[in-house]
Parts: structure tokens; C-alpha cells; sequence
């Protein structure tokens, strides 16, 4: 696979959309519905960074990408990201997949997951 950059320095393999669990974040955001209201996300419209880890991508491409959607993260307004976190803490422990808040859930085992 051939590096593009993101929005930042970070390196991330191309395509998104291939070799991990494409669609999740987005599908996960419509389901939740209007309480989650993420106006405003530096995330809205990059949902494949977000997104969990699928079964052919290797820990490497997922740590790049969620890499490069952490750097997002950190540029979300802080209402916003505060948003995002409380919704991933609302969530069944089993439906936090992806990064959340500046967190991959996919890169730390369940020991490291906040409550």
C-alpha cells in the first residue's frame, strides 16, 4: 500500500476503506441518532480513521491511522470531545471499538480501556 498524509504529518495507509472494519464509526454515530450531536467534530467526514481495527489490517496500519485520528482529536473543540468521550463511556463495554476521544480502544486490552 502507498502513504498519504492526513491532515497532519502522520503517515496513513492508503486506502482507508480497505482492510479494516469500514463503515463502523459511521454506522455506530447514525444508530446512536440526534443525542449525539458531533457539529462541529474535526472528525465529521473521516470516519475511516475512527473506524476498528478489520481482520486484514496489521497493528502497524491500525496504530498509523488511529495515530492520525488522535492528531484530530486533539484539535476538536473541547465541548465537542468532551461529547465524544461521555458517549463512549456510555457505551456497552463491547461497543467500544475504533478510537474514541483520542482513545483506540483497539491498541489496549480491556485492563486499559477506561471505565
Amino acid at each position: 500500500m502507498s502513504p498519504r498524509s492526513a491532515t497532519c504529518s502522520v503517515r496513513v495507509p492508503l486506502p482507508l476503506t480497505r482492510g479494516h472494519d469500514d463503515g463502523h464509526s459511521a454506522r455506530l454515530l447514525a444508530e446512536l441518532g440526534p443525542a449525539t450531536d458531533f457539529t462541529g467534530a474535526a472528525c465529521v467526514g473521516r470516519w475511516g480513521l475512527f473506524d476498528p481495527r478489520g481482520g486484514r489490517e496489521s497493528t502497524d496500519d491500525l496504530a498509523e491511522r488511529h495515530e492520525a485520528a488522535a492528531h484530530l482529536c486533539g484539535t476538536c473543540p473541547l465541548p465537542v470531545f468532551a461529547r465524544c468521550a461521555a458517549t463512549a463511556r456510555a457505551l456497552p463495554k463491547a461497543r467500544r471499538r475504533g478510537m474514541w476521544a483520542k482513545h483506540s480502544y483497539d491498541l489496549t486490552t480491556t485492563k486499559g480501556n477506561p471505565p
